[in-house]
């Protein structure tokens, strides 16, 4: 880990180095002990879970620093607007159904969430729960929210937004200024 830490350290810096940073994606090389849901539902499991990653993945001589997830859902910021959180199993990843139908209801139908609304309270206490179990040994990784325009497409559909982009701009800008603005908080 130390290793990598001085070679991803001297690129940030932007320094000179031997080999391209590189980082093997994927979680394949390993079965997962218990269903998404589960995961999702226990942080004890999640946490076991991403330990033995971590250690699998440093069987790879690739530039990974180890770090944990706090919490496994991306759909934190678009339940918190109210998305609906909807799997086909326990074992797929969930997914969000859109809570407006058009941007041009952003003003009039999506309000500013606070942080009690949706996953967010789970979440961040899931950031304290691996804080307290693990944070000596891994750094904790930020919430894995998406960025704007992702929870934009949840919130209101993905094709309804790339028509949104053409038939109402004024609007999809407001509604990825509200979850810009919430991300931050």
């Amino acid at each position: 880990i130390a290793r990598r830490e001085k070679f991803v350290t001297a690129l940030w810096k932007g320094e000179q180095t031997e080999k391209v940073a590189f980082q093997v994606v994927g979680e394949a090389y390993q079965k997962l002990p218990c269903t998404l849901k589960e995961l999702e539902d226990d942080p004890a499991k999640f946490l076991v879970s991403q330990l033995a990653q971590q250690k699998a993945r440093l069987a790879y001589n690739d530039h990974t620093i180890p770090m944990i997830i706090p919490y496994p859902s991306v759909l934190v910021i678009a339940s918190a607007f109210g998305c609906a959180i909807v799997r086909e199993s326990d074992n797929t990843p969930p997914n969000a159904a859109p809570v407006i139908s058009c941007a041009k209801e952003v003003d009039n139908k999506l309000k500013m969430p606070t942080m009690t609304d949706g996953q967010v309270p789970i979440a961040l206490q899931r950031v304290e729960y691996m804080a307290e179990q693990v944070a000596d040994i891994y750094p904790i990784r930020i919430i894995n929210h998406q960025g704007p325009f992702a929870n934009a497409i949840y919130i209101v559909g993905y094709e309804q937004l790339m028509l949104d982009l053409f038939d109402c701009p004024k609007h999809v800008h407001r509604l990825l200024e509200m979850v810009t603005e919430f991300m931050i908080k």
